[in-house]
């Protein structure tokens, strides 16, 4: 896997994962939305992400 591809598989990934954490603030009043978009928050987000690409895109590849 390229590492382009890598860095944006990985940014989907934690779009959809950060998406995912405010609709469940949203629905049950954590009160996160001060600190879900803090470096704190996204940077590991994006790691974890990065490191789990392959193998979400293995799920996803056309081949």
């Amino acid at each position: 896997m390229s590492t382009f591809r890598r860095l944006r598989s990985a940014a989907i990934i934690s779009v959809i994962a950060l998406f995912l954490m405010a609709v469940i603030d949203m629905f049950l009043g954590m009160d996160w939305a001060g600190s879900l978009m803090s470096p704190l928050v996204v940077l590991p987000v994006f790691v974890i992400a990065y490191l789990t690409a392959p193998l979400v895109v293995r799920y996803f590849d056309d081949k």
